[in-house]
């Protein structure tokens, strides 16, 4: 009984830890990007921490670029779409709907495919005077 009691606990705190993130998945700040990139490249060109701070500085401004133009594109996308849907028929509207999700759903198997393709040949080249 003991044993039988201790399994269907074991199993139950392994079905809980399971099902939780091992890592969250935290978005980066442009900030963040850009201390990443610029140590990468600091690392790769042996730059000068002079170097280092303009090319941070040069980076964060970028970054900081890409999220305001990432943010109006999905304002715009979600505006069209609400208006897209108040023209379609219930049957188009759930037609729609997956599209969408099938369009999301290539999208993250693209990301998947080239994340696990990040070593190009571009990466193996060398410099040569």
């Amino acid at each position: 009984m003991k044993n039988t009691c201790l399994l269907v606990c074991f199993l139950f705190t392994s079905f809980i830890m399971y099902g939780q993130d091992s890592v969250s998945k935290t978005e980066k700040t442009p900030a963040d990007i850009a201390k990443i990139r610029s140590e990468h490249l600091g690392a790769k060109l042996n730059l000068s921490e002079d170097q280092k701070s303009k090319v941070y500085q040069i980076i964060l401004e970028e970054e900081k670029e890409k999220e305001s133009e990432r943010i109006k594109r999905n304002a715009r996308t979600k505006k069209n779409q609400e208006s897209i849907k108040k023209v379609l028929t219930p049957e188009q509207l759930k037609e729609f709907e997956l599209l969408k999700e099938k369009r999301t759903d290539a999208r993250k198997q693209h990301r998947q495919k080239m994340r696990g393709n990040l070593k190009t040949p571009a990466d193996k080249k060398t410099i040569e005077n």
